[in-house]
């Protein structure tokens, strides 16, 4: 009997994520852990997570916010609604901003939170190559342990 329908996407484990974020622990690659450490903590989607703006998750003052309120035309459905942020995740938020600061990145209230190598908002398709690779090198290192 043919199939009609792939089985459903399988969920990474908590021991996969970590794994990845292992790989990606430096800071050559701050922005990637951050989108992983984001999606992985958070549930937002790749086009939820590359339309995020600095305004949505830091306050005037320049605090994190807990609740961070996405747009409704950047959402599945054209909804919105509202994602929390744990405690480890703000910690994440406030260092990755330091580092774009310090990296000559604008953290402005309009400026993208993740952008690409040439200063514009990164592609979903980036986004997917990121995961990918850090999928790979976290498989290949534990391969060899």
């Amino acid at each position: 009997m043919p199939r009609y329908f792939n089985a459903p996407p399988r969920v990474p484990t908590t021991a996969e994520v970590d794994a990845c974020l292992a790989v990606l622990d430096n800071a050559d690659r701050a922005r990637d852990h951050m989108m992983i450490a984001m999606a992985a903590m958070t549930g937002l989607r790749v086009h939820e997570m590359v339309a995020l703006d600095w305004h949505q998750v830091v306050t005037d003052a320049g605090n994190i916010r807990h609740r961070v309120a996405l747009v409704a035309e950047n959402t599945k459905g054209g909804v919105g609604g509202d994602i929390v942020l744990p405690e480890g995740l703000r910690w994440k938020v406030s260092q990755y901003r330091t580092w774009c600061s310090r990296g000559g990145f604008s953290i402005d209230g309009d400026a993208p939170m993740f952008i690409s190598r040439i200063s514009r908002r990164i592609s979903i398709r980036r986004v997917q190559q990121v995961w990918k690779a850090a999928q790979m090198a976290s498989n290949s290192s534990r391969a060899t342990s």
